[in-house]
C-alpha cells in the first residue's frame, strides 16, 4: 500500500485580506486516477477583487461520467479542444504565486494541484492555506452541513455551484461572511487541534488508544471502497467505533458518507467506478443526502477534535 506524503503549506488560524481563492472541478475524487477538468481562481488584495482566472482542461486519464456533466454542466464535447492541464500550468503557477490559497475542503483541491505541479514542473506547491470547511464547523456548529450550499442559504448569499469561478466567488464571500460573523459574535477558532496536513498514521496509531474523539461524524454510516492510502479497512472499522459511527461493507439507503479510496489495483471495475460508487451516485441522484468524500477530508473530520488523555 502506498503511502501518500505531501509537503503541503500550513493550515492558517487567521482571516488574511490579500489571497487566492482555489477551486477545481475534476472527473472524481483521487488525484491519483482522476483529472483535473476546470481551474477557477480569484486574486484577493486588501480584501478587494482584482483579478480572475479561469479555464476548462481537456482531462486525459477518463471521459466525464454522466454524473459528472450532470453535476457540472460540463460536456466531453466542452473540453475536447480545451487545454491540457500542463499547457496552462504556468498560468496557474504564475497567477496564484506565494499567495495563501482560501479554499472549501482545501485539501481536495490543493492535493490535485500538488500532484498535477509535481508531475508537470517537479516542483511542490507548498502555499500556505485557508480552509472555509474548516472554520464553518468551528464558528457554526450548529450547521447540519457545512457544503457551499449550505453556508451560501445560511448567509444569504445567491449561489449557483459546480462551475469553478462560481465557486470561487461564493467561497469569497462565505469567507469575508464567516470573517464579519466571528468578529461580530465574539467568537474565536479553536486551532488547539493540529490540522491534518501531511498525514502520518504510525503516530496517530499510537496515540488512539489514549485519546478522546469527538467528530462531526458521530452516528453517520460509513463506507468506504477502493484502496485507502493510510489505513486498513480494520483500522477504519476501528476509527468509526472510536468517534461513534458505524463503519459499512456496502453502501446502502442508510449510508450517510462514502469514503473513496484509490480504483488503480482494483479488478473488473467498469468506467473506473466501484460498484459502490455508481449505487452512491444513483442514491444522490435520486434524492438521497449522501456525501462521498476522500480519504484525507475523512482524516481530517476524524481528528478536527482530538484531545490526549
Amino acid at each position: 500500500m502506498e503511502e501518500i506524503y505531501r509537503k503541503k503549506g500550513n493550515s492558517l488560524d487567521y482571516f488574511p485580506n490579500t489571497y487566492c481563492v482555489l477551486d477545481l472541478e475534476t472527473t472524481g475524487f483521487s488525484p491519483k486516477q482522476d483529472d483535473i477538468i476546470e481551474v477557477g481562481i480569484i486574486k484577493v488584495i486588501d480584501n478587494q477583487i482584482v483579478d480572475e482566472y479561469t479555464s476548462l482542461v481537456k482531462p486525459v486519464k477518463k471521459n466525464l461520467s454522466k454524473h459528472i456533466t450532470n453535476l457540472t454542466g460540463i460536456t466531453n464535447e466542452m473540453l475536447e479542444n480545451s487545454p491540457l492541464f500542463p499547457e496552462i500550468c504556468d498560468e496557474i503557477f504564475n497567477f496564484i504565486g506565494n499567495n495563501i490559497v482560501v479554499a472549501h475542503n482545501a485539501h481536495f483541491d490543493i492535493n490535485f494541484i500538488y500532484d498535477n505541479f509535481k508531475q508537470n514542473k517537479n516542483i511542490e506547491f507548498s502555499n500556505d492555506f485557508v480552509d472555509t470547511l474548516y472554520i464553518s464547523k468551528k464558528l457554526l456548529p450548529e450547521l447540519k452541513h457545512h457544503r457551499l450550499n449550505d453556508l451560501a442559504d445560511f448567509f444569504n448569499i445567491n449561489f449557483v455551484g459546480h462551475r469553478a469561478l462560481n465557486d470561487c466567488k461564493a467561497t469569497f464571500d462565505i469567507f469575508t461572511s464567516l470573517n464579519k460573523y466571528m468578529v461580530n459574535n465574539n467568537l474565536i477558532i479553536d486551532y488547539s487541534v493540529p490540522v491534518v496536513n501531511n498525514f502520518d498514521n504510525s503516530i496517530i496509531l499510537d496515540k488512539i488508544d489514549k485519546a478522546r474523539l469527538k467528530s462531526e461524524l458521530q452516528n453517520k454510516k460509513i463506507a468506504f471502497t477502493g484502496e485507502l492510502d493510510n489505513f486498513t479497512r480494520t483500522q477504519v472499522n476501528y476509527l468509526c467505533d472510536k468517534i461513534g459511527a458505524t463503519f459499512q461493507k456496502n453502501v446502502t439507503k442508510q449510508t450517510d458518507i462514502l469514503v473513496l479510496g484509490c480504483f488503480q489495483f482494483i479488478l473488473n471495475i467498469k468506467n473506473n467506478k466501484t460498484r459502490k460508487l455508481e449505487y452512491a451516485e444513483k442514491l444522490i441522484s435520486d434524492g438521497q443526502e449522501l456525501e462521498i468524500i476522500d480519504e484525507m477530508t475523512f482524516i481530517s473530520s476524524v481528528f478536527e477534535n482530538f484531545e490526549e488523555i
